[in-house]
């Protein structure tokens, strides 16, 4: 935090649930990770805020009226676009829990670390040949294309705000029809959510599969978990649950796998390697305001960040 502090910041790691009901005035900034929901309850105790820092392009996290209403300036990757092309953890993500999937790693090697050593029981897909359709072609999703190019697949996608005829298909249900693996790369709102339904869902070839690294809420989690566990879907892999910043994660995508369904889950790591986690919180450092000194009755040596 190097560029907070010679901003004249200082800074403390906390979580901000050592705040609960203890106000502090002394506080101007906020750097949030993805673990917790932000909303009026949270803000209550920092009545000074004056922004916040969130090293993501999502926004599903924060409550933004909340903010708005408090004045809170909200500084995220949002639209540095030259910046995030960098970044490439996540579509890497997206293809090692697709070829994971396909291949049933994770099974297989759980059966090696067992004593066993069987051949045929773990067959998979070989990629070659099969046909990729990528829901939203923007930063991380032209990434995936490209690979899936790489590896010899027929790709497709489906984006409405994105305009490359040869390969594009103007209905998701249609591109679902012709889709040996579909992955999904949009942000989540209110058109985006629950966009892979049961109308797209039971569209999608026998045997194909699900790839989601964006937000959980993107598809029927219920929907996705009946098709894998009755085998109209060959596997669903996922690094987000619609239920994951509960207290409680009770996705039916948890339950089909411990029901033995071709199901992988990760929690939220697509975009958590060091090199692209150190770069992101770097860069939006870079974008915080010059620290200005509060006027509390607790007077402290500059603005402090938690």
């Amino acid at each position: 935090m190097s560029t907070l502090e010679n901003k004249g910041y200082v800074y403390e790691a906390a979580s901000l649930g050592a705040f609960d009901g203890q106000p502090r005035p002394d506080v101007c900034g906020l750097i949030l990770s993805l673990e917790k929901f932000i909303g009026r309850q949270e803000l209550s105790n920092f009545q000074n805020l004056r922004f916040l820092l969130s090293a993501t392009t999502g926004q599903d996290h924060l409550d933004l009226s909340a903010l708005d209403e408090q004045g809170v300036e909200l500084i995220t990757l949002r639209g540095h676009d030259d910046f995030l092309a960098t970044i490439t953890s996540t579509p890497e993500h997206t293809w090692a829990l697709l070829l994971a999937m396909v291949r049933n790693l994770p099974d297989a090697i759980a059966h090696v670390e067992s004593g066993g050593w069987d051949r045929d029981r773990f067959r998979g897909r070989q990629l070659s040949g099969m046909r990729l359709g990528v829901v939203g072609l923007g930063r991380v999703g032209s990434r995936v294309a490209a690979i899936g190019e790489a590896f010899g697949m027929d790709v497709a996608y489906f984006d409405p705000h994105v305009s490359r005829p040869v390969d594009r298909y103007d209905s998701l249900e249609d591109l679902a029809a012709r889709s040996d693996v579909v992955t999904i790369h949009v942000h989540l709102n209110e058109t985006t959510a629950n966009l892979l339904d049961e109308n797209v869902i039971r569209r999608l070839p026998a045997g194909a599969f699900i790839v989601n690294t964006s937000r959980g809420l993107l598809i029927d989690e219920a929907v996705a978990a009946e098709h894998v566990l009755s085998g109209a879907l060959g596997g669903v892999a996922v690094d987000v649950l619609a239920d994951e910043l509960d207290e409680t994660i009770s996705s039916p995508l948890r339950r089909a796998r411990e029901l033995g369904a071709n199901v992988l889950i990760t929690p939220h790591i697509a975009g958590a390697s060091w090199d692209a986690m150190q770069s992101c919180e770097d860069f939006v450092a870079l974008l915080a305001p010059e620290a200005v000194r509060l006027d509390v009755q607790d007077e402290v040596s500059g603005e402090r960040l938690v």
